[in-house]
Order: C-alpha cells, then sequence, then structure tokens
C-alpha cells in the first residue's frame, strides 16, 4: 500500500492474466508492476563483509514464496514475445530471489529458460546485465543449470563483461560471482580462460576497492582449479596481491577466501616458489594460533602445500609452523570444545597428514621429536576419526626408528593407542596401526607393554582380513611379537596359530616369510607346550609343501629355521633342565630328559614328505645364503636321528 502497509492473500486468490499481462486478485485485475513479489524476500539488514557487501540479505525461508504459481508467473514471462527486455530484466531479478532456495532452482533449470536469462547478459541495458549476472549466481548452484549455461555459451559472455571498459563496477562484481558458479564445472574452467577471464580477475584482485577484489577472489578459486589455469594466472602476477592481503586480524570469511585462493594456486610447484619468495610461510605462521575453526580449515590446507616441498621444510620448520602443528593438534582435540565443532575433523585429519610428511626427512626426525611429536599424536590417535588415526599411526611407523625414539614413544603414552587402533573397525586405520607397533615392538620393553595393552586379538582378526596388505602387516608384527618368549602363551590364547599355519599356503610370498618367521619363534618356546599346538594344526606338512614349491630365498629359510625348531629344539631341552632345577652341563643332559615325542612325531612327517631331499636341492640354489644353509643342514642332521637314538636307548625301560 502507499502507507507501507501490507496486504495479503492467500495463493489461491491471485490468478495471473496473460492477454491482460497482469493479475486477479479477488476478482479485481491489477498491473503487473504493482505486484512486486519479490520484495516479499527482502529483508533491512545489508550485508557487512565480503563479495555481497552492501546488498540486501534474502530471507532464507522457503514458506515466504512457493515454486508453484510464483515461478510459472515468472516464466510466463519468458515465455512470451510481447514483453520487452526490461520486464525480462524484472522476470530476471524475480529468478534470482526465488533461486535462493533449492526446488525453485531446479524448477528454472529444468523450465528450459536458462538460455534467454544468458542471452539477457548481452542486452542493452546494464541493470539488466547486472539483474541476469546475479540470478545466474544463484541458478548456477545447480549441476543441470551449469552444464545448459554452459552450452549457451555463459562464460564467453561473462568474459566480455569483464573485460568491457563501459562495464561499471558493479556490473563487473556480478559477472565475478556468476563466473565463480560457472566454473565449478570443468569444461566451464576451460573457456573462461580461452575467453580471456583470467587478466580482467586479475586487475579485480589488485584493485584497492575490497568488494572488488573480495568479487575477484571469489570467482579466482574456481577458475584455478584447472592445472592450465593455475600456471597462467601465477605468470599474471597475482600472488603478490593475494598474500599481501593475509592478515591475522582480518574479517575471517574474507581471509578464508583468500587462502582458498592461495592454497589452490600453490599446489602448481612454479606457482608455490612464487609464493614463498613473495613471503607466504612468514604469513601462515602468525595465522595458526587464530581458534577460529573456518579460518583454520583452510589454513591448513595452504600448509600442506607448502610441507610437501622438500625443500621448503627447513623454512617451515624455522618459522615455527611445526611447532604450530603441534599445537594446532592439542589445540582442536576431539575432546575440547574447539574440537567439537563442524570442521575441526578436517584440520585434525590435514594436521596428521602435515607431521607424516614432514616425518619422511630423517634430517627433521630428531627435532620433531624432540619439540613433542608424539604427545601431538597421542592426541590426536585418540581422536574419533579412522582416518586422522591411521594417518597419526603413519607418523609413528616413521619417527620410531630408533630404539631411544621408541623409548620416547612409550613415555609420551604412544603403545595403549597403538594397541587400541589395531581393533578398529577401519582397515586402512588397522593396517597403518599394525606397521606402527611392528617397529615399536622391536624395542624389548615395547613388546611386552603392547601385548598386556591387548593388541593381539585384533592383529589375530586381522588375519582372516580379505584385503593382502592387511595380512602381511599383521603377520609381520606377530612375527617381531613373537620373538619374546613370554608373549608366545598369549599369541597362542588369542588363537593366532591356526591362521598362521593357514596362511602358509598364500601365493604372497612376504605372507608366507612372515607367517614361517612367526611359527619359527614359537616353536621356541616351552610355554604352554607351543609346538604340540602348532604340530597338532598341521604346521609341519604345509612348511614342507611350501619349501617345496618356492624359491624364494627369504621364505625359504624362516621355512627351514621353522622345520629345525619342529624336529628338534635345543633351547626347550635347556629350559626343561632348568625347570627340573637341575644344574647339569648342556653336554651332559643326554639322559636326564625324556625323548622329545613332539619332535619325533614332527622328523617322522618331515621324512613321509622327503623333504630331506628338497633341502639338499636348496642348498645348492641358495649357496650364496649362509643363513638358510645353517638352519638346512641343522634340520638335515636332526632328520637323521642321531639324538633320538641315545634318547631311545637310555630310556627303552620307561
Amino acid at each position: 500500500r502507499a502507507d507501507g502497509t501490507f496486504e495479503y492473500f492467500q495463493e489461491d486468490e491471485v490468478k495471473y492474466d496473460v492477454v491482460r499481462a497482469g493479475y486477479w486478485v479477488r476478482g479485481i485485475l491489477r498491473p503487473i508492476e504493482k505486484i512486486p513479489f519479490y520484495a516479499a524476500c527482502m529483508t533491512l539488514e545489508q550485508v557487512r563483509i565480503g563479495p555481497q557487501k552492501g546488498m540486501y540479505k534474502l530471507k532464507a525461508d522457503s514458506s515466504i514464496v512457493t515454486p508453484q504459481g510464483a515461478l510459472d508467473l515468472i516464466l510466463d514471462i519468458f515465455r512470451s514475445p510481447l514483453y520487452s527486455v526490461e520486464i525480462n530484466g524484472w522476470a530476471a531479478e524475480a529468478c534470482a530471489i526465488m533461486g535462493e532456495f533449492s526446488e525453485p532452482r531446479q524448477y528454472i533449470s529444468s523450465a528450459g529458460f536458462l538460455p534467454d536469462i544468458v542471452n539477457l547478459l548481452t542486452g542493452d541495458h546494464e541493470i539488466w546485465r547486472g539483474q541476469a549476472a546475479i540470478t545466474l549466481s544463484l541458478l548456477l548452484y545447480e549441476a543441470t543449470a551449469r552444464k545448459i549455461c554452459g552450452e549457451a555459451g555463459v562464460t564467453e559472455k561473462l568474459s566480455d563483461i569483464l573485460n568491457s571498459k563501459y562495464s561499471s563496477p558493479q556490473l563487473k562484481q556480478s559477472a565475478s560471482l556468476a563466473l565463480a558458479k560457472a566454473c565449478w564445472n570443468s569444461e566451464n574452467q576451460v573457456q573462461g580462460r580461452i575467453a580471456g577471464a583470467i587478466m580482467p580477475i586479475i586487475e579485480q584482485v589488485v584493485d584497492e576497492d575490497e568488494r572488488n577484489w573480495c568479487c575477484a577472489i571469489e570467482a579466482l578459486t574456481p577458475l584455478c582449479a584447472n592445472s592450465e589455469n593455475k600456471l597462467a594466472v601465477g605468470y599474471a602476477g597475482a600472488l603478490p596481491a593475494l598474500i599481501s592481503r593475509l592478515n591475522h586480524e582480518g574479517a575471517v570469511q574474507v581471509q578464508a577466501r583468500l587462502l582458498s585462493s592461495i592454497a589452490t594456486l600453490i599446489a602448481e610447484p612454479f606457482n608455490c616458489d612464487k609464493a614463498v619468495e613473495c613471503g607466504l610461510i612468514m604469513r601462515l605462521a602468525k595465522m595458526v594460533q587464530s581458534d577460529n575453526v573456518l579460518l583454520m580449515q583452510y589454513l591448513v590446507v595452504a600448509l600442506r602445500s607448502l610441507c610437501r616441498v622438500e625443500r621448503f621444510k627447513q623454512r617451515f620448520i624455522d618459522n615455527g609452523l611445526m611447532d604450530g602443528l603441534f599445537e594446532i593438534a592439542r589445540k582442536f582435540n576431539s575432546g575440547t570444545d574447539l574440537g567439537a565443532q563442524t570442521g575441526a575433523a578436517h584440520v585434525r585429519l590435514q594436521v596428521a597428514t602435515m607431521i607424516s610428511i614432514l616425518a619422511d626427512s630423517e634430517v627433521f626426525k630428531g627435532k620433531m621429536i624432540d619439540h613433542g611429536a608424539f604427545r601431538a599424536l597421542e592426541v590426536l590417535l585418540r581422536g574419533p576419526e579412522p582416518s586422522t588415526q591411521g594417518q597419526a599411526a603413519q607418523s609413528v611407523g616413521k619417527l620410531a626408528t630408533k630404539d631411544e625414539w621408541k623409548d620416547q614413544a612409550r613415555e609420551d603414552h604412544i603403545l595403549p593407542q597403538i594397541a587400541s587402533l589395531v581393533k578398529n573397525r577401519n582397515i586402512e586405520a588397522r593396517m597403518e596401526a599394525a606397521q606402527a607397533l611392528r617397529l615399536l615392538a622391536a624395542n624389548t620393553k615395547n613388546k611386552s607393554l603392547l601385548v598386556k595393552a591387548g593388541c593381539l586379538n585384533g592383529l589375530r582378526d586381522m588375519l582372516d582380513q580379505e584385503v593382502t596388505e592387511a595380512r602381511v602387516r599383521a603377520t609381520d608384527a606377530i612375527r617381531v611379537l613373537a620373538r619374546d618368549h613370554y608373549n608366545a602363551s598369549d599369541l597362542v590364547a588369542a588363537g593366532a596359530v591356526r591362521p598362521l599355519v593357514d596362511l602358509l599356503a598364500e601365493t604372497d610370498p612376504r605372507i608366507q616369510g612372515n607367517s614361517a618367521d612367526a611359527i619359527s619363534k614359537l616353536s621356541q618356546t616351552h610355554v604352554s607346550d607351543t609346538r604340540r599346538t602348532i604340530a597338532e594344526w598341521g604346521a609341519v606338512p604345509k612348511l614342507c609343501t611350501t619349501l617345496k614349491h618356492s624359491f624364494d630365498v627369504g621364505v625359504n629359510t624362516n621355512i627351514a629355521n621353522a622345520l629345525s625348531n619342529l624336529s628338534r629344539n635345543p633351547q626347550l631341552d635347556a629350559n626343561a633342565v632348568m625347570a627340573a632345577r637341575s644344574h647339569t652341563i648342556v653336554a651332559n643332559r643326554v639322559g636326564q630328559i625324556p625323548p622329545d615325542r613332539v619332535a619325533i612325531e614332527n622328523r617322522k612327517q618331515m621324512l613321509d614328505e622327503g623333504i630331506n631331499s628338497r633341502l639338499k636341492e636348496l642348498e645348492g640354489i641358495h649357496r650364496t645364503s649362509p643363513e638358510f644353509v645353517r638352519h638346512s643342514q641343522q634340520t638335515l642332521a636332526q632328520l637323521r636321528g642321531e639324538v633320538d637314538k641315545i634318547e631311545l636307548l637310555k630310556f627303552s625301560g620307561t
């Protein structure tokens, strides 16, 4: 009404008359210009930050307008040849307002009038070109709309607006925002470069007007998703301007967009070099103290691109960014208020990835551990995301390469987290944990602590996984743990013997070798009669079968060692004498120990399999391997039964 108040009608009380170009409202015909339905969607609050600065916000409430009825009225304008460009411009503005909602966007995209809106970009009146650009910046959220508009030449027409010296700053801003959405389609990215959109966008980036360069940055990020476009933008000199605008005290939304563009550009090596020359590392170092999750999500992506480059790692560390990563891990811990916010999981994943990348360099490992790398990784391992836990476990494995560093991992409480992770449902995380566990278990103290922390059940379950690499890493970890005799009973109790024996039939030599080595280590112990358990699961025939078909010297050495231990175990005899509290020296043990019935049965099975001839054959093939020859000859000597003859004579009456 003229006095500024509103009169409300039900939707079914308003009918559009195509012939008379007006609305019937409760039986009264009203001209189209008297029904500014788009105004009902506006608020009086202006946008204060970002590309839309100064514009009025729209009410994101789908109850204000509905696709049916209002949209049909708008689209009728495009259907009729009677309306002028001016009326089409108002229709485009109405489409922009309706395009705030997902359902109307889909409706408009499928109605067949997108090419008409694209053609408005070349109209005679700038205000309607601007309305068309604003409309497209909303409608192009839809993938279907991007494809249709791309075929209608939207990138070429928007590029013409950006390149024209007659286009006003406001029109160029609207065109930049529309181009940003159009370039979500890879084909439109290429067309944008060909049409010459890059240079005018760069000119906007270096402009001092905040709204101009904010709109340009909005377009720059998707435009540079194409590799050739990245180089073109880098050569055009955009990076110095972008980096100079980074400010740790600036508006978060603006800084996030800047970081997004920079992160996209420095993925190209040339641009990365240029960015470092322009002081990017120092600028980012000032921003790592931020507590804002949105800003941190984009910051960590930019940091990751930098730390991937080996020659920049030293600068990365010297500027305090390594310590910054450890602080971010603690600050965005999943147990804190910051860590519970949306986007914090992405931050944790990127931090874990960067620690892993830095740990690839041997020269930095000591410094990383001294500055608290394991403490930061322990926090990340406690997080809820398997992807982050897997990356953190991978970092632990890379850092735990020296005995003193394994000790430090134990002191920083890494072992319980790794032992727990091998029981995780996510197979990728479990594999990384098994790899880290295998490296940590090379330390004597760590072996028992890992077993006490409950790692064996998880490793045993991994032996039955369909993923080959999971079985490789599980068997590798088990064979290292089995070197400690005190772990043998726990491994047997966890049910590891049966799958280890079955895995001897695998075709992967890594699994065969690891399984044979684990069986060999387990058969050396006297605890819980492990050798009898191994024999009962049919280890001897399967070891013999694998040896007959294998030519891998590593696999064959482990099998020969296992056969030697199963056929006769001097260490078992020593343990038995000590258990009987006898002080008899080894040379005089004969006659004080009963015959080893398990070894006798195992030797019989080996002879039945004809393994002695195969061992002799392999001694010629593997003659350059002293270790294989030693184990083979020991097994062959035991198969001849020289020790058993004496034992049986001494105990023939028992």
